[in-house]
């Protein structure tokens, strides 16, 4: 089956705050994705262990032999999906999971998968594990397309889990990413300039652009260009005699309330009271050397 070619069918998805300590090895008859947004543990996947926190998803393949362990027992939360990469055996009734002993292969739905997905996947710090919430909410409603709707987040979030979990992957979008930094460090004086602006201009949807940048930077687009800004704005205010309007305008805010909140909620001060501390923090000109 070609990557291109998936219709996932999710069976069955559900939601944890306590689970299970398995000390027996489980084997899987579909495909199984978990998806910690809290806690910490490890998995156990074909002898190998990887430790796994919360952001942490893992894709594990049909007969696939797994076990996890988490430090907490009560104070953690795990996604579970289990599905099929088409949708053939929507009617059928398939078995979850069984311990490896009981575990009959000849029941484990016979298809070809992708060849990215014939392992194991490992995504550390997942920008969306809301995805994996969606797809759960919309399998308990039980509403009309639900499932067609389950298989669309479901395939997006696979698609992006073998791109973004992918090291070889990373230089592209670095260079994607350094592209987009360039264009804030020189239009950040434009109150234009915003997450949907960018993403426009670069041909990515916005989320999907947010996603890749906090990837890649760990901020979100949104959290670096005020970061950005507030920046500028900092070197300005040092150095400068400009009104606090004249250094909001300066740096791409519309207004000077606005641009104060903001300075306040990311440096803990206003900017009145930054520019007389850096001032007061400056060398005399009896000390200075040059």
């Amino acid at each position: 089956m070609e990557l291109i070619e998936i219709n996932p069918y999710v069976r069955s998805a559900v939601r944890h705050h306590t689970y299970d300590q398995r000390n027996a090895t489980h084997c899987s008859y579909d495909a199984r994705l978990f998806a910690l947004s809290k806690g910490n543990g490890f998995a156990m996947i074909s002898g190998k262990r990887y430790n796994v926190k919360k952001g942490t998803a893992v894709y594990i393949p049909p007969a696939c032999e797994y076990l996890f362990s988490f430090d907490k027992q009560d104070d953690f939360t795990l996604y579970i999906i289990d599905f099929d990469f088409i949708t053939y055996f929507l009617k059928q009734k398939v078995a979850l999971s069984s311990p490896l002993a009981d575990f009959e292969p000849e029941n484990v739905p016979q298809y070809n998968l992708p060849a990215q997905f014939k392992d194991e996947i490992i995504w550390e710090n997942c920008p969306i594990i809301d995805t994996v919430e969606h797809i759960i909410d919309y399998k308990l409603q039980g509403s009309m397309c639900s499932n067609e709707l389950c298989s669309a987040e479901m395939k997006f979030f696979l698609v992006n889990m073998l791109v973004m979990s992918n090291p070889q992957n990373i230089p592209g979008r670095q260079n994607n990413v350094n592209e987009i930094i360039s264009y804030i460090h020189t239009h950040y004086s434009d109150s234009s300039v915003s997450c949907a602006s960018i993403a426009s201009m670069f041909g990515y949807h916005p989320n999907y652009l947010t996603r890749i940048f906090k990837q890649v930077t760990g901020k979100t687009l949104k959290q670096y260009i005020l970061y950005y800004r507030i920046k500028i704005a900092k070197e300005i205010l040092a150095t400068s005699k400009y009104d606090i309007g004249e250094v909001a305008w300066r740096v791409g805010f519309n207004s000077s309330s606005h641009f104060i909140a903001s300075f306040r909620a990311e440096t803990g001060v206003t900017p009145r009271v930054y520019r007389i501390k850096s001032r007061d923090n400056e060398p005399s000109n009896a000390n200075k050397t040059i």
